[in-house]
């Protein structure tokens, strides 16, 4: 299942993904995941890089919407399985394994015009005796060529932004790039938005 993937890609970190959760005013919403592994990870495992990949991606249909769309998508030096959904009511999709990477769910609230933005990112793997370090997982992926891992999560609240922890902001629309090699990332990734107002792009 989904849930598993993150879990172990967490403590060799060799895992790209991109995330996108828009909630809209009225409820409804959607998510948008690209998850990608390293192709050089192939090369430590025998198999050829598409079967490599189709293996380690061919688990995480999940419980996705049957109305969603999922594909296997190849990128430079990744490859990996690309989801998307729409839905009228975004508890349909809060409460799936996709909506949490397998990394605490997203919770979304709304008091008033003030809607809030609220998920516990775990990437802390426990480090034991036969388990690699930041450092030297740094020195392991520059020795086999495999590329920096990439982890961004964007979310999209309607109205502007009130108050958030996210690294940068356009419109209404959250990023935040956890850092999965020891650096510092947030425990809690929050942003709220004031849904009467009209989100201002920065562009």
């Amino acid at each position: 299942a989904l849930v598993v993937l993150p879990l172990i890609l967490r403590a060799t970190a060799c895992m790209k993904v991109d995330y996108h959760l828009t909630v809209d005013a009225d409820g409804g919403g959607s998510l948008a995941v690209d998850i990608a592994l390293a192709k050089a990870m192939a090369e430590m495992t025998g198999e050829e890089g598409e079967d490599f990949c189709g293996d380690m991606t061919g688990d995480m249909t999940g419980d996705f919407p049957t109305n969603g769309t999922i594909e296997t998508y190849e990128d430079g030096d990744w490859c990996g399985v690309r989801m998307a959904a729409e839905v009228d009511d975004i508890a349909e999709l809060l409460d799936m394994e996709e909506a949490g990477l397998g990394m605490g769910f997203p919770e979304i609230d709304r008091e008033g015009d003030v809607m809030t933005f609220r998920m516990i990112p775990d990437l802390d793997a426990e480090v034991g005796e036969d388990e690699m370090s930041p450092d030297e997982m740094a020195m392991f992926f520059e020795m086999m060529e495999i590329p920096e891992p990439e982890f961004v999560i964007r979310v999209t609240l309607p109205g502007a932004p009130v108050e958030h922890n996210a690294d940068s902001v356009d419109g209404s629309t959250f990023t935040w790039n956890l850092n999965l090699m020891g650096g510092d990332s947030p425990s809690v990734l929050e942003a709220s938005t004031d849904v009467s107002a009209p989100a201002e792009s920065s562009s």
